[in-house]
């Protein structure tokens, strides 16, 4: 199964020029990504296609700025992704308020001047996301690999009973 970012942003300057930079890096470390379509308008109820990526996505990368501080969207994709339990990620732009967030989710300062710093800790902290994922993936195929063969145990033994 790839491993899956999806990256919701306001529509400023800022959050376009990262999130180039972001993708074009995501790329080369073999992530998938998903990115948010630009809303002209909001109603209040997320459309079923941002849900969906939402949760085909492991990992909800929210890059933080001043427009998506003032989106009412952007906070209805957080609370729905900290619904899901997903790990979420808020790339903040300095200065930026985060009062009234819900609790759950991780912050990564950006800094105007080093942006390929913060990607480095996005990219970083996805790995290792990534890595837990194929580790728990791997101890459900085990936990399930000595059910299956418990399963199989008790039913020869159940036949060799039978045939005495």
């Amino acid at each position: 199964m790839n491993y899956t970012v999806f990256i919701t942003h306001g529509m400023g300057h800022w959050d376009k020029l990262f999130r180039s930079n972001l993708t074009d890096t995501l790329k080369r470390y073999g992530m998938n990504y998903e990115l948010q379509e630009e809303i002209t308008e909001f109603n209040g109820v997320l459309a079923e296609g941002v849900k969906s990526k939402i949760l085909r996505s492991n990992l909800i990368l929210v890059l933080y700025s001043k427009e998506a501080y003032n989106s009412k969207f952007i906070f209805e994709e957080i609370k729905f992704s900290v619904q899901l339990n997903k790990r979420c990620i808020l790339v903040k732009e300095k200065d930026n308020p985060i009062f009234g967030l819900i609790t759950g989710i991780d912050v990564i300062d950006f800094d105007e001047k080093r942006p390929q710093d913060s990607i480095s800790k996005i990219v970083e902290y996805a790995k290792l996301e990534q890595e837990k994922q194929k580790t728990n993936n791997a101890l459900i195929g085990l936990g399930l690999a000595a059910a299956g063969g418990y399963l199989l145990y008790k039913l020869l033994k159940s036949d060799d009973e039978d045939d005495d």
